[in-house]
């Protein structure tokens, strides 16, 4: 793997690096440093946080710490039109953006004026990436942040805690020109602390939760999950994995502890409730299946395929839904595949 450090800022000006990790890997604070670094090598640096990041807001979070200012932003694209104006205001002549001692705050963020504006960061790329349309736009931009001679920085994660793509992310990841993959260790405990290289993001919910999504009445036949803090304190018996069902995307949750991300190795990783998803999956993709009154188990995993767009529902010529079945899907552009709507 490249040692960023043993590359000056400015060689690495018209590349797109890439930081992926599991979860509470150590992404962040990679690219929090090379942001860092930038602004020490005497450059204007600037970060970006998808708005959905409830969690972390306004700054990129590393151990918990604000480190380093960011700006919420919709979409791709709207990253780019920021960093346009940026280096405009920044090199600007008009008497409103001549700043003070040497310094401008440009929406939010201060540069130094007349210094070249080089690096950004893009933290939690993956949430920019849950579409087509939305991956080909960072794509897109990409090569425009190469043509334009920007350092760009990207983190996230490749997988999702049911260890399956994250949206489209791949397939922006592999047009990285240099990829930081690092291992942290697997933080379950077993007795004592795994410790072994972590490739996978664990998602725990805390047994409260769990009673609070009246998943109360299978938390007996649920593993229980013991994992160790970043500070080392070991927890016993409060949490279970969150189960195959739960829905891709969570930041909502993790402030109040109900639901909380580990990195794992393979061994460790548990995603209870799978083989009932796919075994009703695989009913949905036999052919059509009429609507029937579900409770418990079974309709919380027809929910979760009907709101990942695993299912469809099926109507008739009067628009009454008669039934349910499986999305089919194509090879779409960016060579992966895509749901049929």
């Amino acid at each position: 793997m490249v040692d960023l450090r043993e590359i000056k800022i400015s060689d690495l000006i018209g590349l797109n690096i890439g930081f992926f990790t599991p979860m509470n890997g150590g992404k962040t604070r990679a690219m929090v440093g090379e942001l860092e670094r930038t602004i020490h090598s005497g450059f204007n640096a600037v970060a970006y946080n998808p708005i959905t990041n409830k969690r972390d807001g306004s700054f990129l979070v590393v151990d918990g710490r604000y480190k380093f200012p960011a700006i919420q932003k919709e979409n791709i694209t709207s990253i780019k039109d920021d960093l346009e104006r940026r280096r405009e205001i920044i090199f600007s002549k008009k008497r409103r953006y001549s700043g003070e001692n040497g310094k401008i705050n440009v929406m939010g963020v201060m540069h130094t004026k007349f210094t070249p504006l080089v690096a950004y960061g893009v933290d939690e790329l993956n949430l920019f990436c849950l579409t087509e349309k939305d991956t080909e736009e960072v794509v897109e931009f990409m090569q425009w942040s190469k043509r334009n001679e920007f350092v760009g920085l990207f983190s996230g994660l490749l997988h999702d805690f049911r260890h399956r793509k994250f949206g489209y992310v791949n397939l922006a990841y592999d047009r990285m020109d240099i990829r930081q993959e690092k291992k942290p260790v697997c933080k379950a405990v077993h007795g004592k602390q795994c410790g072994k290289p972590a490739i996978h993001t664990q998602r725990l919910w805390s047994l409260d939760f769990a009673k609070e999504l009246g998943l109360g009445d299978y938390l007996d036949e649920m593993e229980i999950f013991d994992y160790a803090t970043k500070e080392g304190e070991i927890l016993c018996g409060q949490y279970v994995p969150a189960p195959f069902f739960d829905k891709t995307v969570n930041v909502e949750d993790t402030g109040n502890g109900e639901l909380i991300y580990l990195p794992v190795c393979d061994s460790c990783a548990r995603v209870p409730f799978k083989e009932e998803v796919f075994e009703n999956y695989r009913s949905f993709a036999e052919g059509l299946k009429p609507i029937v009154e579900m409770e418990g188990l079974e309709n919380e995993v027809v929910k979760f395929l009907l709101g990942e767009n695993w299912i469809r529902k099926v109507r008739d010529d009067k628009g009454n839904v008669i039934g349910r079945e499986a999305v089919p899907f194509y090879r779409n552009s960016l060579g992966g595949f895509s749901p049929l709507e």
